[in-house]
């Protein structure tokens, strides 16, 4: 069985090298201000300009590149699913038990405050999550960098 290397400078000038592999950011970030294009879509085609440059430049072959993609979707998706899944299912355990109503109104009467203070908690929670599981990805990356 052949194992593909990957190439770090595939057009023999680093800099020209840099630019090509920075055009699937670049993408992403020009459909999400300038085009105003949703997140997914413009991930899509970053993820597209991204395979392209793969197969083409860096002579990756197609079933890799197609096999990184569906293993970076997935990597990408697992937390925010499971974090998901869990605010849904906590906040249908305490509708159903009453315990969401007690606890808007333990904060305070107004439920435009108890509001801030539910999306406050909650958007803390997810950012710890996300920093949590974005720690973990770039300690095993750079643990996995120190053995090439």
């Amino acid at each position: 069985m052949h194992v593909w290397e990957q190439v770090y400078n595939p057009l023999e000038n680093i800099w020209l090298s840099a630019i090509i592999a920075a055009v699937p950011i670049i993408v992403f970030i020009v459909l999400l201000t300038v085009f105003k294009l949703k997140g997914y879509i413009a991930g899509l085609f970053s993820i597209i300009a991204a395979g392209i440059f793969a197969v083409f430049i860096y002579k990756m072959p197609a079933i890799l590149v197609l096999m990184s993609a569906i293993y970076g979707i997935l990597v990408g998706l697992w937390p925010v699913a499971s974090i998901v899944f869990a605010a849904i299912f906590l906040y249908k355990i305490s509708v159903k038990t009453g315990k969401f109503a007690i606890s808007i109104s333990f904060i305070t009467e107004d439920q435009r405050i108890a509001s801030s203070y539910w999306g406050i908690f909650i958007w803390s929670i997810f950012r710890r999550s996300c920093r949590i599981w974005s720690t973990r990805c770039h300690n095993s990356s750079n643990f996995s960098r120190a053995w090439i």
